[in-house]
């Protein structure tokens, strides 16, 4: 136990560290492929390994979009950009997520997830239902006039598992209870949209899912990178080193294969805008937040 939360404290140091960095470094007017690139170098400049492809979303975009190497997104002033990374030591994972509006625009709307984050901390005490912690982020984030993304949560973390089984709600849901010594993230998304994400066409981030036999050999590249390489973790196709014709190939066949878990771009149902702001926890007396 010792060896495991000195690593997540070890990943969420780096975290920190990166966070620091980001801020000094993110400007309106930058591509997000920078910026992407930026974080992930400098998480492994710490002598650690990305979690999961770096997450630009912007503004109705919720989740799951990273740059591919030919983006030319960029980052506007009156944008709302979500940056969530993950670090990991030994497999045991620090997740961070904040949000930046450089024109103040929607200063409120980044402000009501970030007080969810705050109050739902608080509540990260063993023997504590879910269901308190998920009403304690949707009465903060619609005090502020907005609605909390009622199918997006927080989960729990494992070695090498990004999402253990325990989801942390955004809203009054029932979902189990928390026991001492968990390790959580917790990551209120605040709209002023409907409250509902759905799945655009685009994926850019994969995952091993299973072994299965596949003709190209681009294709079992790609799997073998997917469980070695990036340890069963997420990944994204910038990471592999293929002309972009062949990737999509590979990748064709993987999926018919259902070799690869696909994560589709998450939108906000009805184009609202977003925000999202989260950290991760160990669950205790005194709830210990390590990023």
């Amino acid at each position: 136990m010792v060896c495991m939360l000195g690593s997540y404290r070890k990943a969420g140091d780096i975290s920190r560290k990166v966070k620091a960095k980001a801020l000094a470094f993110i400007r309106p007017g930058m591509s997000l492929l920078e910026i992407a690139e930026f974080i992930e170098s400098n998480i492994k400049a710490l002598d650690a390994k990305p979690a999961f492809p770096c997450n630009l979303s912007l503004n109705n975009v919720a989740a799951h979009y990273t740059p591919d190497r030919f983006s030319t997104v960029v980052f506007n002033e009156d944008d709302v950009l979500k940056v969530d990374f993950g670090v990991h030591v030994n497999g045991y994972i620090s997740d961070l997520a904040f949000s930046l509006n450089p024109s103040q625009k929607h200063k409120d709307l980044v402000k009501a997830s970030e007080s969810a984050l705050a109050e739902a901390v608080k509540l990260s005490t063993p023997g504590r239902d879910l269901s308190e912690i998920g009403a304690a982020i949707e009465d903060k984030i619609k005090s502020f006039g907005f609605k909390p993304i009622g199918n997006l949560s927080g989960h729990l973390l494992e070695q090498f598992n990004l999402h253990a089984g325990l989801t942390i709600p955004n809203i009054r849901a029932k979902e189990g209870v928390l026991e001492d010594g968990m390790v959580i993230a917790i990551e209120p998304f605040a709209t002023d949209g409907a409250g509902w994400v759905v799945d655009s066409p685009e994926a850019f981030i994969f995952r091993y899912f299973r072994d299965r036999p596949v003709r190209l050999p681009d294709a079992r590249k790609i799997l073998e990178l997917a469980k070695g390489d990036f340890a069963s973790l997420p990944f994204t196709v910038r990471w592999v080193d293929l002309p972009p014709a062949r990737l999509n190939l590979a990748l064709s066949q993987l999926l018919r294969a259902n070799a690869l878990y696909r994560y589709p771009v998450l939108k906000e149902k009805s184009g609202g805008m977003i925000s999202q702001a989260e950290c991760t926890v160990i669950v205790g007396d005194k709830p210990e937040v390590i990023n």
